[in-house]
């Protein structure tokens, strides 16, 4: 089986079958992931096409109590230190997948629509952090409306925290 240098990299991570993954000859357990790796990869390029990713490593479902595999993966054009994270769950048709990069693709413009809000009616913000800890499928892709997760029509798992300078409080501001 012909595998790209990144997939023995991570099958190498996951498995004990060094030698047989270097030659290509997987164990049936080992071509199980790497089809399901393939398969969140694809998942990946579908969901983000204006993105490229690489998967690093995953924690597989098997010797767990979960029903997914985590798998972990860098994007190129985001820097950070830590790898985002994609579940993957198999099914009658092959796998569930979800994943959680949707909020970086709409962190930005809802941290820009909440700077706006506060400054309009008189806050002034020293920092906005937007993170989110759902997991969402194929239907929540880059196209997401960043208003609608604002508005609460969508829920995402969204976790915003607003830090304001209390020095420029004014009785005004404080009493709305």
């Amino acid at each position: 089986m012909e595998l790209t240098t990144a997939e023995k990299k991570v099958l190498n991570g996951i498995s004990f079958h060094t030698d047989e993954i270097e030659k290509g000859d997987l164990c049936p357990e080992d071509t199980v992931l790497l089809n399901e790796m393939r398969q969140v990869e694809h998942y990946l390029q579908e969901k983000y096409p204006s993105y490229t990713f690489e998967i690093t490593g995953c924690e597989p479902k098997s010797g767990t109590t979960r029903t997914y595999s985590e798998w972990y993966f860098k994007c190129g054009e985001i820097e950070r230190d830590s790898a985002f994270i994609a579940m993957s769950e198999e099914t009658e048709n092959g796998y569930a997948i979800r994943d959680a990069f949707f909020g970086q693709v709409i962190k930005e413009p809802i941290r820009q629509e909440l700077e706006r809000i506060l400054q309009t009616n008189g806050f002034s913000p020293i920092n906005i952090e937007v993170s989110f800890w759902d997991y969402l499928g194929k239907e929540f892709d880059e196209h997401l409306d960043a208003n609608k997760v604002l508005k609460g029509e969508l829920e995402a798992g969204n976790d915003f925290k607003i830090f304001l300078d209390d020095s420029k409080l004014t009785e005004k501001t404080t009493n709305r």
